[in-house]
């Protein structure tokens, strides 16, 4: 047997006793069992196949008897236990630890489920009332996306346009000790785009592409519009009638 695995096994036996003391103790053990959003992710700890799990109370009951100890076998003091009660209550301890630990399921792991960290950028175009959003895929920006983008929100928009743009990178360097999994990039996208929604008072968001809408979801109160990217419509003009079908009926009224 390894070091790592007999070192796995004390953190298993560790984990058992703590549970097993709170649970003589009458508190509910608690385990988390998936990776709050923005959390560290912890460590798994699997049960050893050939792990047993052993009743607190017996292994509080031979911990501090040395070998060859003879217990006083006087009568017991006035309002204390006899050893033979103490002895019964014990196994009585041990015999529904079993059964209850028998009858409940274990979890595979005891601290959190398994993620995968992804990775991702994101465009930001703030232009008019509306908040543009498009998968980068190959971490360029380029000129002519943003003028696209400039050019559909003139015709949607009354008045000025006002164009802004942002990149939105995950996993965020500067909380490296973040989770980098799904679900907390979705998270951390859904408030970067709250902040941005009530700051420009937007009425909706465009999704240019379908690879943002795995990132991207869209508030209920906000309007969600789907038209193809600003990369592929360079390359096919014609997806730009696509795009227009949809936003045409968005356009202001005289």
């Amino acid at each position: 047997m390894t070091m790592e695995e007999i070192d796995h096994q004390n953190l298993w036996a560790a984990e058992q006793r703590r549970r097993g003391i709170l649970s003589l103790l009458g508190v509910q053990p608690l385990v988390a069992r998936f990776n709050p959003p923005g959390a560290r992710v912890a460590k798994q700890l699997e049960c050893p196949p050939e792990a047993e799990v052993s009743p607190v109370a017996s292994s509080i009951q031979h911990e501090d008897i040395p070998s060859g100890a003879q217990v006083s076998q006087g009568p017991p003091a006035q309002g204390q236990p006899s050893s033979k009660t103490a002895q019964q209550r014990s196994e009585g301890f041990g015999t529904s630890e079993r059964v209850r630990n028998q009858s409940e399921p274990k979890p595979s792991a005891l601290t959190l489920a398994d993620t995968e960290a992804v990775a991702f950028q994101l465009l930001i175009v703030e232009a008019g009332s509306w908040l543009w959003l498009e998968q980068i895929e190959d971490s360029l920006i380029r000129r002519e996306q943003l003028q696209l983008v400039e050019g559909m929100a003139r015709a949607i928009t009354q008045g000025a346009v006002n164009l802004k743009h942002h990149q939105f990178d995950w996993p965020l360097a500067e909380h490296a000790h973040l989770s980098k999994d799904a679900e907390s990039a979705k998270q951390s996208v859904a408030g970067q785009l709250r902040r941005l929604a009530r700051e420009r008072q937007a009425l909706g968001m465009i999704l240019m592409g379908p690879a943002c809408s795995e990132w991207v979801n869209v508030p209920p109160a906000l309007t969600q519009l789907i038209i193809p990217s600003t990369l592929s419509m360079l390359e096919e003009p014609l997806l730009k009638r696509e795009a227009w079908q949809v936003l045409k009926t968005h356009t202001p009224r005289s």
